[in-house]
């Protein structure tokens, strides 16, 4: 959203920068042209009413921007303007259309590219945090089951037995049963949970294969049931 906002900000200053420039170009294209006709006084008879328009939109430097704003933002047709703008002279009329062309054609465009790419960057950066903290919490985890592990496999060999499995877990002081449901890993049924674990049927289940195994049944205990039913 800050990334979005900042985008915005400058998009609109770009913006804002452009239609002043144009805005101080009609302003005084427009008091030339007023001038030159010895029109000052906005009473007069012979002031026309199209020329009065062109003062009304063109007069001033706040009215002239709000004017060019207005006409590429279908605020109301730029035709109408460039009509306007064509009693002042034909120059004036052509740089008007080029500034239509610039705005709609151009920056318009380009703002809408930054906006887009902005918003895939936004997504692109969600997704690699989230990978990230994925692969954190994978990586959290093998430590925990690698502790687990070593837990169970008191005397070091590098594996466990059924029987060292079944003792540690009947005993609840360690709290091991606990410790498998807060890593997502139903433990109910420990002969089963040790089956699935020994994936190669030796009998024994090597730190490497409890991690994997581990890993396999994380999630909730639907997980655990399907291997069951698998097994």
């Amino acid at each position: 959203l800050a990334s979005s906002m900042q985008t915005l900000f400058w998009s609109i200053m770009l913006l804002v920068f452009v239609v002043f420039c144009f805005g101080v170009f009609f302003t005084q294209s427009t008091a030339d042209y007023i001038l030159d006709k010895s029109k000052i006084d906005l009473s007069a008879p012979d002031f026309s009413e199209i020329d009065q328009e062109l003062v009304a939109m063109f007069g001033t430097l706040p009215s002239a921007m709000l004017s060019l704003y207005s006409a590429i933002t279908s605020g109301r047709s730029w035709l109408e303007y460039g009509s306007l703008l064509s009693h002042v002279s034909t120059s004036t009329m052509v740089v008007f259309i080029l500034y239509v062309t610039l705005c709609v054609l151009g920056i318009m465009n380009v703002v809408t590219s930054v906006f887009v790419e902005s918003a895939m960057q936004s997504s692109q950066y969600y997704k690699d945090l989230m990978l990230q903290e994925k692969m954190l919490s994978e990586s959290m985890s093998v430590k925990h089951m690698k502790g687990i592990f070593n837990s169970i496999d008191k005397a070091g060999t590098g594996y466990i037995t059924w029987k060292e499995f079944e003792h540690i877990f009947m005993d609840e002081s360690l709290g091991l049963q606990d410790y498998f449901e807060a890593l997502g890993i139903s433990a109910t049924d420990t002969l089963t949970l040790f089956e699935l674990l020994d994936h190669d049927s030796t009998g024994e289940v090597g730190i490497d294969e409890f991690c994997d195994g581990c890993s396999r049944l994380r999630g909730q205990a639907k997980s655990f049931d399907i291997n069951c039913m698998m097994h």
